[in-house]
């Protein structure tokens, strides 16, 4: 992978047209609005257009960046939980995308939806996000991202040549497909996450549902549970089931 030496890019350089200097982001209760953070991610890309910036950038966005939606992903006692956590609060990550799933015998797909991206920078977004989710996986599970991850799908073309996205990212990667998806094992959701911590995973769920609803949002809308309840089983489910 390109390392890029960013002591050449100035806070000037990566601030331009949005409004903001260098003190707001030592004040806490500075707010970035969605358009100046996209200037920010336009300069950068205009700087490094390379596609191996977004894969770098994606390293920094992994569960440690992701505050308390993160630390609870990370006290979860198995992927399976880890998956589920993120799907119900991934509005309190600082991902751009949401997610809808489909579940096969064997897979879960796991389908990302845009909100608020212009058409043109969904590549760079999509790419960065995946790399985090890819070197997460490597983070927690070395050598094992074959066993959980089955396939990546991007509807866009290759921004460069696929045996580096290949190499850098996941072996079995296609491009220019109708939709942009990728694939678990669903047999990868009972590993256990290392250093788990159901005390604090407790914790973290309550922090995330009073942050959830601090923001504006409703509690977790019923619908969404149950369906994540139903993906979650293996196998039949009963009525009685869902409904507890």
């Amino acid at each position: 992978m390109i390392i890029y030496d960013i002591r050449f890019l100035t806070v000037q350089d990566q601030l331009w047209g949005t409004g903001l200097n260098g003190k707001h982001f030592l004040d806490p209760g500075t707010s970035i609005e969605l358009e100046q953070e996209l200037k920010m991610i336009r300069n950068l890309s205009e700087i490094y257009p390379d596609p191996e910036m977004a894969w770098e950038l994606g390293n920094y966005y992994q569960a440690k960046a992701q505050g308390i939606v993160g630390n609870l992903m990370l006290n979860a006692p198995t992927l399976g939980d880890a998956y589920q956590v993120m799907m119900e609060y991934v509005p309190l990550s600082y991902t751009f995308f949401r997610a809808y799933t489909e579940t096969t015998h064997k897979v879960i797909r796991v389908y990302p939806t845009v909100i608020d991206l212009p058409a043109n920078m969904l590549p760079f977004f999509i790419e960065r996000d995946m790399a985090a989710v890819l070197a997460g996986v490597e983070e927690l599970f070395p050598g094992k991202k074959s066993d959980i991850l089955r396939m990546i799908s991007f509807s866009h073309e290759p921004r460069t040549d696929i045996a580096r996205y290949r190499d850098v990212l996941f072996e079995n990667i296609k491009f220019k497909q109708p939709k942009t998806f990728f694939e678990i094992y669903k047999s990868a959701l009972s590993l256990p996450l290392p250093g788990s911590d159901s005390q604090a995973f407790e914790l973290f769920r309550q922090q995330c549902q009073a942050e959830y609803v601090l923001r504006g949002g409703r509690t977790i809308q019923l619908a969404y549970k149950v369906r994540l309840c139903i993906q979650a089983q293996k196998g039949m489910i009963t009525l009685t089931e869902v409904a507890d």
